[in-house]
């Protein structure tokens, strides 16, 4: 792997990662609770953008300088990391575009109203005062 195909994967792989966390905070909400491990692993809601971005800059920081010393590991590393945040974030995302596809619209189709018996139509022209 050159150089140039190394600063690509690792482009491509900070592009793909940021736009899965953007997905998820955007129709997830985010959390001001630290969640531990399970956070880390993605479940539950995502943490809050300053905590995202301080983690996000760090590894492709650190993904660059490594490319630049081996562009090999380097860019290899960088579609590790775009795999991984993929497979990890799919069971939410794939359950959050299932709820938005099966929500109903306002544009939906309605029932039909039901026709009044003729019980109920007496009853509407035939006030009874009972008492």
């Amino acid at each position: 792997m050159t150089k140039e195909s190394a600063e690509r994967a690792i482009i491509t792989s900070a592009l793909i990662v940021f736009g899965i966390y953007t997905y998820r905070h955007l129709t997830e909400g985010t959390t001001t609770q630290n969640q531990g491990a399970a956070q880390l692993l993605g479940k539950g809601t995502p943490p809050n953008f300053g905590r995202f971005l301080t983690g996000w800059g760090f590894v492709f920081l650190s993904l660059s300088i490594v490319a630049e010393a081996a562009p090999g590991v380097g860019g290899m590393a960088a579609i590790l990391v775009a795999t991984a945040d993929a497979l990890t974030n799919a069971v939410d995302v794939k359950t959050q575009l299932d709820k938005q596809i099966n929500t109903p619209t306002t544009t939906a189709k309605t029932a039909a109203p039901k026709q009044a018996t003729v019980q109920q139509v007496n009853a509407a022209t035939n006030p009874k005062v009972t008492g």
